[in-house]
């Protein structure tokens, strides 16, 4: 809790000194243009990392994992074979 306190107190204390409004456009003012594309690029990679993330567990929910494949698809269908294409993970 205290953490989260002085970050937000320190990006309040520095959008006030700046006059910036964003976290984007005080990380600019105070570390500069690389700063931000830096910032912009971990943001970037976070979201994508996220999705990701998501697209893995909806996977397990639907298909659940290998040998017997237990996931949602093979409740709602139980006549599809564990062998078959439609519970294929070629990714995995």
């Amino acid at each position: 809790g205290m953490l989260t306190w002085f970050t937000v107190h320190g990006l309040v204390y520095a959008g006030d000194r700046t006059g910036k409004h964003t976290y984007a456009a005080v990380v600019r003012q105070a570390c500069g243009r690389p700063a931000k594309w830096g910032l912009l690029a971990a943001v970037f990679l976070n979201c994508l990392g996220m999705c990701v993330v998501f697209l893995v567990i909806f996977g397990d929910i639907l298909l659940g994992t290998a040998p017997e494949y237990s996931g949602v698809i093979r409740e709602i269908f139980p006549s599809i074979p564990p062998d078959s294409p439609y519970l294929a993970r070629w990714a995995t």
